[in-house]
């Protein structure tokens, strides 16, 4: 039987899509650059509890939902 782990968040929904919009609007092109450059080393204040790049990739389709709602098509 294989064992999966429950992990926690560390970050909240929200968090995580304020980041993939601060990406949008930032001047980098691969995100994993802006992840580990900007959040995890220049915005370690703002986000303390910030998780990996890989764990944090895995946390994005739940916050585009989240985005995709609440973003106002015109």
């Amino acid at each position: 039987m294989v064992r999966k782990r429950n992990r926690k968040f560390q970050l909240s929904l929200s968090e995580v899509a304020t980041i993939v919009v601060y990406f949008h609007l930032s001047h980098y092109r691969e995100f994993k650059n802006y992840y580990l450059i900007e959040i995890k080393k220049n915005l370690k204040s703002e986000f303390p509890k910030a998780v990996s790049y890989n764990r944090f990739v895995e946390l994005m389709p739940n916050a585009l939902s989240v985005i995709a709602i609440t973003n106002p098509t015109s």
